[in-house]
C-alpha cells in the first residue's frame, strides 16, 4: 500500500505540472487524491522531491519505451524511428512550454534531469 500510494501522488504530480506547470499547490494535490497534505509529506521531504521523482518516472516510462520499441525485432528502421519520436502517445508528456516553467521556476531540477538522463 505505502508504494502504491507513493505511485498514485506521483502520477497525480505529472498531472498537475502538465495542467499548472511547477505552480501547482499541494492542498490541490492532496485534495485531488483526497487524501491529507500531511501524507503527501509523509512520502516526500518537498513539493521539489516530488517533482523530482515524478519527472524521473516520466522520463523511465519514455526511456522504457524507447528500449523496448529498439529491440523490437518485428519492426522495420523507419517504423521504429517514426515510433521512437511518437513520444507522447502515453498522453504524459508536457509541452515544452511546461518543461520551460517548471526549469525556470526551478533551475536546480534542469541540471539533476540533464545528469539522469544521460544513462546511455
Amino acid at each position: 500500500m505505502n508504494k502504491d500510494i507513493r505511485e498514485q501522488i506521483l502520477q497525480a504530480a505529472v498531472d498537475e505540472l502538465r495542467l499548472h506547470g511547477p505552480n501547482f499547490h499541494m492542498d490541490d494535490l492532496a485534495h485531488r487524491l483526497r487524501i491529507s497534505k500531511r501524507t503527501l509529506y509523509e512520502h516526500f521531504s518537498s513539493k521539489q522531491e516530488m517533482i523530482i521523482e515524478a519527472l524521473y518516472s516520466l522520463m523511465d516510462e519514455v526511456y522504457t519505451r524507447h528500449v523496448k520499441l529498439l529491440q523490437d525485432p518485428d519492426l522495420t528502421a523507419e517504423e521504429k524511428l517514426v515510433e521512437y519520436f511518437n513520444v507522447n502517445a502515453s498522453g504524459k508528456v508536457f509541452s515544452m512550454r511546461k518543461a520551460k516553467e517548471i526549469f525556470t521556476k526551478m533551475p536546480e531540477i534542469c541540471a539533476t534531469m540533464q545528469t539522469y538522463s544521460e544513462r546511455d
